[in-house]
């Protein structure tokens, strides 16, 4: 199954976007229907050049695809990604999106839109999202181990202390995935908290902490660290 068909169903709308400020020529974009001509925009920077001057132009459910498929071999939901696109609630950066290897892979966690009118923040379906965006990463980190770049230091820096680890348990010293999030100002505000108030900052530092327990819970040997930035 593709995942081109998650998106059955969905409500979609055709906008035309410049590929940059100064370009004239246009081109066909095919989004949800409720997400903004600021989507489009993005989702058209990330899409590739044979896609942008292909007949029909640049499309949710295609470009979505390209990076989704290929974890199904893995034992993943992969229609619960589609459904963190879907919801805005979670998306790949582009190193992901692009099939770029030799870059260290990402995803971006939309903390604004893990919070519910009335109820408050989504606790449980945030844990979720969080959960599965390291199993994907951590495939996706799995399967590009031999065509990413060696990051080399800047400067020769003393080695970094640390426990040691079980000789049948090794972990290794840096993350070769990130897990971002982002939004967090409006999901305070969503939340009824002022971004500079005590209370703020406390939530901020829970949403932080959470995600770091979650990302870490249940780590074996083969995997790796994910670290919240």
């Amino acid at each position: 199954m593709t995942a081109r068909t998650h998106w059955n169903g969905v409500r979609m709308r055709t906008t035309q976007v410049s590929v940059t400020p100064d370009d004239d020529s246009l081109v066909r974009v095919t989004l949800p229907a409720d997400w903004d001509d600021g989507a489009a925009q993005a989702l058209l920077e990330l899409s590739a050049e044979s896609d942008r001057a292909g007949r029909g132009g640049v499309r949710m459910s295609i470009e979505a695809a390209r990076w989704i498929d290929p974890l199904e071999t893995h034992d993943l939901p992969v229609r619960s990604l589609s459904y963190l696109l879907l919801m805005r609630q979670g998306a790949p950066g582009r190193s992901v999106w692009n099939s770029q290897h030799e870059r260290r892979p990402a995803f971006v966690l939309n903390l604004a839109a893990f919070v519910q009118a009335g109820v408050g923040f989504g606790t449980e379906e945030f844990v979720a999202a969080v959960r599965l965006a390291c199993r994907a990463l951590r495939v996706i980190a799995r399967e590009s181990d031999d065509l990413r770049n060696g990051e080399l230091p800047l400067l020769d820096l003393p080695p970094r202390r640390t426990l040691a680890a079980p000789e049948t348990s090794p972990v290794p010293q840096s993350p070769v995935a990130d897990l971002l999030l982002t939004n967090l100002d409006a999901c305070l505000a969503l939340l009824g908290l002022d971004y500079d108030s005590e209370a703020g900052r406390d939530t901020a530092c829970c949403l932080a902490a959470l995600t770091t327990l979650v990302a870490h819970a249940g780590r074996g040997a083969d995997d790796v660290p994910l670290p919240p930035q």
